[in-house]
């Protein structure tokens, strides 16, 4: 298995919030998804140190409760996402103020710039 995503990290510590932990069932509900999407979200961040499993017996026959529980580095990861900037553009705004021509280059950029994310002026002035 690979590293656990940035996104899906995002999405399990922001129902992660009860003290006593939450089961792989109340974690579903709360996220949405399957039980195999979050097993398999659940199993990466436990491997990676950011969540700690623990069982709840229910005293009845049957497999304990397998409940899970933030971590130290799990708050760290949060708390540095959020301390992180990111600015998203819908391309219909870019398009509108975009001087690109069926040539290739950039009516904005100096000379022929061809046209990217890299050489494009709008972005570079104003969010780089």
């Amino acid at each position: 298995m690979s590293a656990p995503s940035e996104s899906s990290i995002t999405r399990v510590a922001g129902v992660l919030s009860k003290p006593e932990g939450m089961s792989v069932r109340d974690i579903c509900l709360e996220l949405g998804v399957s039980r195999q999407t979050t097993i398999k979200w659940l199993t990466l961040m436990e491997r990676s140190g950011l969540l700690h499993k623990s069982q709840r017996t229910s005293g009845k026959k049957g497999r304990p409760q397998s409940v899970y529980h933030p971590t130290a580095s799990l708050s760290r990861f949060v708390l540095d996402h959020h301390q992180r900037s990111a600015v998203m553009i819908d391309f219909p705004v870019i398009s509108a103020l975009c001087r690109f021509n069926a040539k290739m280059t950039c009516g904005l950029g100096k000379g022929s710039a061809v046209c990217g994310m890299d050489a494009c002026p709008l972005l570079k002035e104003s969010f780089l």
